[in-house]
């Protein structure tokens, strides 16, 4: 079974780093982008370990709260 995560603005900023691409392998809590907001940088994180489906935004990029900045899919091992 393949389980599919959003990966999620918490807030509005630009999107300073795009550190993966879709289709390689993320880490659970690796550093996915780094968003800026209020002239400080907050890395967004992967929220589990998988493959980076697709990526929906690049660097220089304004993002809104709630918006979906990737998706991660997740294959069940049991």
């Amino acid at each position: 079974m393949v389980f599919q995560f959003d990966v999620i603005a918490p807030f509005e900023g630009v999107i300073e780093a795009v550190f993966r691409q879709a289709g390689e392998t993320v880490e659970e809590g690796e550093p996915l982008f780094m968003l800026k907001a209020n002239n400080l940088a907050h890395p967004i994180q992967a929220p589990v370990t998988g493959l980076a489906l697709n990526i929906e935004v690049n660097q220089g990029e304004f993002v809104l709260a709630g918006m979906i900045l990737a998706t991660i899919t997740e294959s069940d091992q049991s």
